[in-house]
């Protein structure tokens, strides 16, 4: 999913569905080219220690959605207002310039 290439909510909620909520804490976050990731964290893994993991490769990043909170997955896929909410926030990041951690 590319934030310059008009994202869809079929996307989004692809994006979400492919995580599971049980595995692992997970971060949300956006290249420079407008490339959306959502990557698992090792299991005592901070948000800084993440970062710190993709030097210069993150134009923004949103917190971390923990573990067994229903944030991604399945369950969180199926929520079209949830999809929608998320793609809303990427999307408004991306157009105003945002970086560094913005909140959800």
């Amino acid at each position: 999913m590319n934030l310059s290439k008009s994202p869809t909510r079929e996307q989004m909620r692809d994006l979400i569905g492919s995580a599971d909520d049980n595995a692992a804490s997970h971060v949300l976050w956006v290249d420079f080219d407008g490339g959306v990731h959502l990557d698992a964290l090792d299991s005592a893994e901070s948000q800084v220690t993440f970062e710190e993991r993709h030097p210069g490769k993150m134009k923004f990043v949103g917190e971390i959605l923990f573990m067994g909170n229903g944030y991604v997955g399945a369950a969180a896929a199926a929520s079209p207002a949830y999809v929608d909410d998320t793609l809303a926030w990427l999307v408004r990041s991306w157009k105003k310039g945002a970086t560094g951690l913005v909140d959800l």
